[in-house]
């Protein structure tokens, strides 16, 4: 096995799902009713596809990913 492909092993084993922590669903759910108590008027949120241009990615916005995970 060659040097590149064993960092990519290793690095692919640190990223893994049972190595990270996961945010309970309520959680969730108790960010966006406090989100909506403090809101004073309507909120439109404006959603996008993926981009077809192979140099562009898509990332989820961080307030966003805070509020829905």
């Amino acid at each position: 096995m060659t040097r590149v492909a064993c960092w990519i092993i290793l690095g692919l084993a640190v990223l893994t799902p049972a190595q990270t922590q996961t945010i309970p669903s309520a959680e969730y759910r108790e960010r966006r009713a406090a989100f909506r108590k403090s809101l004073d008027g309507v909120l439109v949120l404006m959603g996008a596809t993926a981009p077809s241009d192979l140099h562009d990615t898509f990332y989820q916005e961080p307030n966003f990913a805070y509020l829905t995970g």
